[in-house]
């Protein structure tokens, strides 16, 4: 077996075709990357009749000293069912990996492997050391749009799309940005530490047409109209209570007192939203940005990579219109699914209303290649 490198188009021509791709393993990502420091290279893996039985792209990082040490996000796209295949790869880049000072390999695994535990097994076999340390966002969401938004929208909870027609009563529309809004929606994702602005701007040059901002808006005269309805309907129903409690005076009315309590504290909070909804209007007469999301498309993929919703207004279910809105887009143009990556549980079971098949994690697996000088490195790098 050898290792063969690859250049960018014959690795992303391999990476399409294969049944664990992913942007993950793409030159777009490899070249976003390097931004961040790390040299990304490209590799197929030939066995001894020169067929290809692998391929990946390797990202290494410089450390001090000359050393380096390896990453490969979503894994390798090679059959992780075979360990023969596991195994000769792995002893053929730890040789080709220590001839280039790199000490450590890690591999993160974010996607569906079959038989996972077949796979712990067969890479623990190999000498990797399995990294399944507590993650609240292990989760995985995948829906499946090969369909017409129709059928898409039929398949959604009923919850799920009472919360898309609220929104649009309220006023919610999607727009999708441009490369000049990258610094509106940066500012807007400010206390998310996942990307920073130069990240942002780097995905677009490296993803191009394929990184997208989408914002969802609310038009506030729209939602003063609706809130000043709901304030109306609440103020009528404890009128009602108020008559009814009059009326039955020697009656027992300890129910009707309860209720009552909880209609008082129902009107109490539609009017603070009215007067919050009336002081919104006046600083935005048209409309207040309160959401968005970014997403990369791949392969006939959407992804959502990251997402911002203004909790003041989280009521009118933005996020969920936002999310239909590029569904139905996606599916227009004919993509195969959409999806969002590293959640946590609360978000996925959410995310079963649409119909989405959630998926855990695998884990990371960490190669050691240099015993002695990973040991060194370790007490200094939280990272590694």
């Amino acid at each position: 077996m050898k290792i063969i490198k690859l250049d960018c188009k014959t690795f992303d021509n391999i990476s399409r075709n294969h049944s664990l791709h992913s942007y993950y393993q793409t030159s777009n990502y490899g070249e976003f990357m390097r931004t961040k420091g790390f040299i990304p290279d490209y590799y197929g893996f030939m066995d001894d009749k020169n067929n290809l039985v692998g391929a990946s792209l390797i990202l290494t990082k410089k450390l001090f000293l000359g050393y380096k040490y390896s990453l490969v996000l979503n894994g390798f796209l090679i059959n992780y069912n075979d360990g023969n295949i596991i195994k000769k790869t792995t002893e053929l880049l730890k040789s080709f990996l220590q001839r280039n000072n790199v000490i450590l390999l890690k591999i993160v695994l974010l996607s569906q492997i079959d038989n996972n535990n077949n796979i712990i097994e067969n890479m623990k076999k190999c000498g990797y050391e399995y990294d399944n340390k507590p993650n609240s966002k292990k989760y995985n969401a995948i829906l499946n749009i090969n369909k017409t938004p129709e059928a898409i929208y039929k398949r959604f909870n009923k919850r799920l799309k009472v919360k898309i027609q609220t929104a649009k009563l309220f006023g919610v529309e999607a727009i999708k940005g441009n490369n000049k809004d990258i610094n509106v929606f940066y500012k807007l994702l400010s206390k998310e530490k996942k990307y920073n602005i130069d990240d942002y701007k780097s995905l677009y040059k490296c993803f191009g047409k394929n990184f997208n901002v989408y914002f969802a808006t609310l038009d506030t005269k729209k939602y003063i109209e609706k809130v000043a309805q709901t304030r109306e309907y609440q103020k009528n129903k404890s009128e009602n209570i108020n008559i009814e409690l009059l009326t039955n005076k020697e009656n027992n009315n300890y129910e009707l007192v309860e209720q009552k309590i909880i209609q008082d504290k129902l009107l109490f909070t539609s009017e603070k939203a009215l007067k919050r909804a009336i002081k919104l209007a006046k600083k935005y007469p048209k409309s207040i940005i309160i959401g968005a999301c970014a997403t990369i498309t791949d392969n006939n993929e959407v992804s959502i990579i990251v997402e911002y919703q203004n909790n003041l207004y989280k009521s009118v279910s933005s996020q969920h219109f936002l999310k239909w809105a590029i569904i139905q887009e996606s599916a227009k143009k004919d993509f195969s699914s959409f999806k969002i990556d590293s959640i946590e549980q609360r978000e996925a079971e959410v995310l079963q209303q649409y119909g989405a098949n959630i998926i855990e994690q695998q884990g990371d697996f960490n190669l050691v290649i240099n015993k002695k000088i990973y040991r060194i490195f370790k007490k200094f790098m939280k990272s590694l």
